[in-house]
């Protein structure tokens, strides 16, 4: 009894929300520009979709209005606006309903051109239309009339057909109108949200970029009643179809959807004054039993350039069960790119490659979660390599396999000082290849301002994240020069480079000395370390010296023990003659 009783609710609420709404009226014949004289001979016949008493509606035209006044009430379809005094033998008074509105309609119907509208007692428009001269009916003895949609100019018929068609089907073609269907699937799924129930069509319009409101009731019940009571509203341009409601089934069975446009900015097909239903059946997905697995497709090619959009879609072994996917990009250390979104489809996406690092291998990642019970979730994650380039890659002519890929990811310090140690960052997948030996330098033009660093990399399909150290040369070293130079990976035939940025020392190597008893210009040599800190740890290298004695005029730093180890000999020849004579001296 509940059921029902909520269900006579609906239709009470349905009744009281538009007692008058319900009724259409058209504006079906216009006579505007009488033959002769105009006085009591313009009239506005109207079509209405069941009979009722128009008393207190309200005729506008562009300068006045004025409140209708019964004349005579027919139980018709038919109703006629005339002016004080209004007698014409052809008019129909056996099917027609008469009112009155005094001397004029309005201000007097325009005779170059006009609108007319017809509300409700309470304002709302019922019906408006627009005429001009250009239509017809302009002082030629013809009424305008409307005729399957069309305006035309005709013999006036006051309460009659409109020549051979019938009143009763008048279309509306020459309107905007609006109309409902519900759009919901047949068979629907416990815990999925659905917002796709009706499709709301606006015929008639010139363009479908304006907008007109249109709010809907929609009612669904089951078995035991109503189980959701809804409006909406939402912006229509000449269709509609998402957000026109939402539901969310919790348990299994027959449902029923009825939906009814309530308010529009548009005029509603008369057929759809009444609710509008479709009948839908809902599974239980938990009792479900299926196998889904998923796969992710690109383009060909696995190199982008930064600023390209990569086009990507998921695939699914079985699209009829419902089902969510998460998606998103990362990189080889699992940093996310492309945050995670969830979809409920397997259209194609697209991600515009965006990246700061010179390359960089990403990966296309996507979880499947079917809400179906999965026999087998081993298949439900997929995932997609490709590379995003910021530059261009130098390839040396060996041949490489296209799966192996080695990366400089960043080079600190930069710029960076001879003498001191350079770090480069790095990021490499090796392949199917049996290369494994890697070496990374500085040069410039061919020549090598570095030690070599050597490493090696053993395990195939592999991704490796590694720093390494390159010990530059100093500026003492003959040839070595502040400016621009190339850092170089090379291993697996493949020969990377970035360019970096060396400046001089802080500790000039060779500072120009003056030798004031000789004027000769000495230079000393020495290496300062006086600014070490006690906990710091030497370079891991061995350098070796290239500095060179041979040269007159070259003096190198003696520490005082060397300069000791020298004075010692002539010092013991001195005190052994002092000796000698004060022996010689005491005989």
């Amino acid at each position: 009894m509940g059921g029902f009783y909520r269900v006579g609710v609906f239709i009470v609420l349905l009744a009281l929300l538009f007692p008058l709404s319900s009724a259409e009226i058209l504006i079906t014949e216009v006579m505007y520009n009488p033959e002769g004289d105009d006085n009591t001979k313009e009239f506005i016949e109207l079509y209405l979709s069941n009979s009722l008493n128009l008393t207190s509606f309200i005729i506008k035209d562009s300068s006045s209005e004025d409140i209708l006044e019964l004349v005579s009430f027919i139980p018709s379809l038919y109703a006629l606006i005339v002016e004080e005094g209004f007698n014409d033998s052809s008019l129909n008074l056996s099917a027609v309903s008469v009112y009155s509105i005094g001397a004029t309609i309005g201000n007097g119907l325009g005779n170059s051109e006009d609108t007319i509208t017809i509300t409700f007692p309470n304002g709302t428009a019922a019906e408006t239309v627009s005429y001009n001269s250009s239509f017809g009916g302009n002082g030629d003895g013809n009424s305008l009339q409307r005729i399957d949609g069309i305006w035309i100019s005709a013999s006036p018929t006051p309460g009659f057909q409109n020549n051979a068609t019938s009143k009763s089907m008048i279309t509306f073609n020459s309107l905007p109108i609006v109309t409902i269907t519900p759009i919901i699937e047949e068979i629907l799924y416990t815990a999925v949200s659905y917002t796709k129930l009706f499709a709301l069509t606006i015929d008639g319009k010139d363009s479908c970029s304006s907008k007109d409101s249109v709010t809907v009731l929609y009612t669904i019940t089951n078995h035991t009643g109503i189980e959701k009571q809804e409006d909406f509203t939402v912006d229509v341009g000449c269709t509609k179809t998402a957000d026109t409601g939402k539901f969310t089934p919790t348990a299994a069975g027959n449902y029923t959807l009825c939906g009814t446009i309530i308010n529009s900015t548009v005029k509603t097909a008369p057929a759809q004054k009444n609710p509008t239903c479709s009948s839908f059946y809902v599974l239980d997905t938990a009792t479900l039993s299926c196998d889904l697995s998923i796969n992710i497709t690109t383009a060909e090619q696995l190199i982008y350039t930064a600023g390209e959009a990569i086009k990507f879609k998921t695939e699914l072994t079985n699209k009829t069960f419902p089902f969510t996917i998460e998606y998103w990009i990362e990189d080889l250390f699992g940093k996310i790119v492309k945050p995670k979104e969830t979809t409920a489809n397997t259209n194609q996406k697209s991600w515009k490659t965006a990246i700061k690092e010179e390359d960089r291998v990403l990966f296309i990642k996507a979880t499947l979660n079917p809400l179906c019970h999965d026999r087998n979730e081993t298949n439900n994650i997929a995932e997609k390599m490709f590379i995003v380039k910021g530059a261009p890659m130098v390839i040396s002519s060996e041949s490489v396999s296209e799966d192996s890929v080695i990366i400089i990811d960043d080079v600190t310090p930069d710029p960076v000082a001879l003498g001191s140690i350079v770090k480069a960052e790095m990021t490499i997948y090796k392949g199917n290849t049996r290369q494994y030996a890697f070496t990374a330098w500085v040069e410039r033009n061919g020549k090598i301002l570095s030690e070599k660093t050597k490493f090696n990399l053993k395990d195939k399909f592999t991704n490796y994240s590694l720093t390494l150290p390159i010990l530059l040369k100093s500026a003492c070293d003959r040839g070595v020069t502040s400016g621009d130079a190339e850092l170089i990976v090379e291993g697996m035939g493949i020969h990377v480079e970035k360019e970096i940025s060396l400046t001089d020392s802080d500790d000039d190597c060779a500072k120009e000395v003056v030798n004031p008893e000789t004027s000769t210009k000495e230079t000393t040599i020495k290496k300062d370390t006086s600014q070490l800190s006690s906990d710091e740890s030497p370079p891991a290298f061995s350098r070796r010296s290239s500095y060179s004695q041979e040269s007159e005029g070259i003096v190198v730093y003696e520490s005082n023990s060397s300069k000791s180890r020298n004075i010692i000999p002539p010092l013991l020849i001195v005190t052994l003659g002092l000796l000698s004579m004060i022996l010689v001296l005491k005989k």
